[in-house]
C-alpha cells in the first residue's frame, strides 16, 4: 500500500507540472522557445542596413502581438490591421534610431503600436465631436459673427484633414504592397 501512494504522489506531481497554471501557460503552451534579445537586435540592425528579409522576419515574429495589442485598444479589426502595417513601416524607417539601452526591441515595437492605437482613438473621438457639432447651423452655435467665421475656418480645416487622411490611407495601401506585408486571413471557427 505504501508503494501505491508513493506512485500516486509522483504521478500527481507530474500531472501538476504538466497542467497549466496560468493563462500564459495555456496560450503559449505550444509556442517555440523564446528568441534571445540579441537575435531581435540583430534583426533591427539588418533592417537599418536596408535588409527587407530582416523586416519580414521581424514582422513574422511580432505581428501577432502587435495586432493583438492594437485590436484590444481600438476594438476595430480594420484599424488594427492598418496600424499594424504602419508600425512595421515605422520600424523600417526608424530602425537606425533604435537604442538597446532604452529597452528591448519588442518593447520598442509595442510602444510604437500602443502610441499609434491611442493616437487613432483620439483622432476618431475628435472627428466624432467635430461632426456632432456640425449638425447645428453655425449661426445658432455662435452669437457673434466673428465666431461664425472661426467655426467655418475650423470646418474647412477639418474637411482638408479628412481628405488628407483618405489620401494617407491610399498611400498606406501602396506601402503594404511595396513592403510585401499582408495581414493573415481571419480564422473561421
Amino acid at each position: 500500500m505504501q508503494k501505491t501512494w508513493a506512485n500516486l504522489s509522483v504521478m500527481g506531481k507530474e500531472r501538476m507540472q504538466k497542467s497549466p497554471v496560468t493563462l500564459g501557460d495555456v496560450l503559449y503552451a505550444r509556442s517555440k522557445a523564446p528568441v534571445p534579445e540579441q537575435d531581435w537586435a540583430a534583426l533591427v540592425q539588418s533592417i537599418a542596413a536596408g535588409d527587407q528579409l530582416a523586416l519580414h522576419a521581424l514582422y513574422e515574429r511580432a505581428h501577432r502581438m502587435v495586432f493583438t495589442l492594437i485590436m484590444r485598444i481600438t476594438a476595430n479589426r480594420e484599424t488594427a490591421e492598418e496600424l499594424t502595417i504602419d508600425v512595421f513601416h515605422d520600424v523600417w524607417r526608424r530602425a537606425s534610431r533604435y537604442d538597446a539601452a532604452n529597452g528591448t526591441v519588442l518593447g520598442w515595437i509595442m510602444n510604437q503600436a500602443r502610441s499609434r492605437a491611442i493616437d487613432r482613438l483620439r483622432f476618431e473621438n475628435r472627428k466624432k465631436r467635430i461632426h456632432g457639432r456640425d449638425e447645428q447651423p453655425l449661426a445658432e452655435v455662435a452669437a457673434d459673427p466673428r465666431d461664425v467665421l472661426e467655426l467655418q475656418s475650423r470646418a474647412s480645416r477639418c474637411a482638408r484633414h479628412w481628405r488628407s487622411s483618405r489620401q494617407t490611407s491610399a498611400r498606406r495601401s501602396k506601402r503594404r504592397s511595396s513592403l510585401g506585408l499582408r495581414m493573415p486571413k481571419p480564422r473561421r471557427g
